[in-house]
């Protein structure tokens, strides 16, 4: 049974007549009857009743018109569906990301793919760089934004953007005279450290690197708290320049550059390889673009 043969029937239906369903159709009036015909002998009954008037279905064919409806407004709604998910009338994007990102950058991305398509829906999920990669690994996001590389299998990347490290102390701290400083001169300081996945490796292996085990005071995977600890002077703390600023200004920190060239991370943005992303992720990776 094929989907044309059901709209050839409920063609014949409506018209009432072979010869007028075949002239709507643009068909000759031996080939609608065939292919009526053939969909009579795969049901094995009659579905029509053939008048000197007019053209009727048979209790069978009735319940086929029934079914031969709900299946083409089913058919209807379906291509109506994919329309407006290309067109991006419609539909949900999953975008999975790490903190810094979710704070910092996607906001601006988020207003600038909404303006374009209000009625997209995004679900953002929140995690460390493992758990983004392992979401769209996965498939549960499309989308991931995190510190590259990735070492997940199946991914493609991007660089989205090169985050400089800092140095955050309190306002009482001697470093606080400087514009920027190096890394050579926070050792011995109490330290505070983000555990936030590849964050907290990156800036241990740093310090592992000169030969310097960091005298970690106490470590937490809340930025505000980090911030916090820092202002009463417990230590100090190696942070993303995107993360280094509270959104209240606190004046009790100061965040200073790290001259250093190794002090920086690559953010990027993750997608799998296969399938093709969706014409809304298409869409939200072209927002990301300055």
């Amino acid at each position: 049974m094929e989907l044309y043969q059901l709209n050839y029937f409920l063609e014949v239906v409506e018209a009432r007549s072979i010869t007028g369903a075949a002239q709507k159709l643009r068909l000759a009036q031996p080939a609608l009857s065939q292919q009526i015909q053939k969909l009579e002998e795969e049901l094995g009954t009659a579905l029509l009743i053939r008048g000197r008037r007019e053209t009727v279905p048979t209790y069978a064919g009735q319940l086929l018109m029934e079914r031969a409806r709900l299946i083409r407004e089913m058919v209807a709604q379906t291509q109506q569906s994919i329309s407006d998910l290309i067109e991006l009338r419609s539909g949900s994007l999953s975008i999975a990301t790490i903190p810094t990102v979710s704070s910092k950058l996607l906001p601006d991305w988020i207003v600038h793919f909404r303006h374009s398509h209000p009625n997209v829906d995004l679900i953002l999920r929140e995690g460390t760089s493992a758990q983004v990669e392992q979401w769209v690994v996965q498939g549960l996001c499309e989308i991931g934004f995190t510190q590259l590389p990735t070492a997940a299998p199946g991914l493609m990347s991007t660089d989205i953007k090169l985050d400089r490290f800092c140095v955050l102390v309190p306002s009482s701290h001697f470093l606080t005279e400087r514009h920027s400083t190096v890394f050579s001169r926070l050792r011995g300081q109490p330290m505070i450290l983000y555990r936030g996945g590849k964050l907290a490796d990156f800036i241990l292996s740093r310090c592992r690197a000169v030969n310097w085990e960091p005298k970690i005071i106490c470590e937490t995977s809340e930025f505000e708290t980090l911030r916090a600890l820092v202002a009463v002077g417990l230590g100090i703390a190696i942070v993303p320049e995107i993360a280094a600023h509270s959104p209240l200004n606190d004046a009790s920190i100061v965040a200073i550059p790290l001259k250093d060239h190794a002090f920086h991370r690559r953010i990027g943005l993750i997608i799998r390889g296969a399938p093709k992303p969706s014409p809304a992720a298409q869409a939200f990776i072209q927002s990301t673009q300055p």
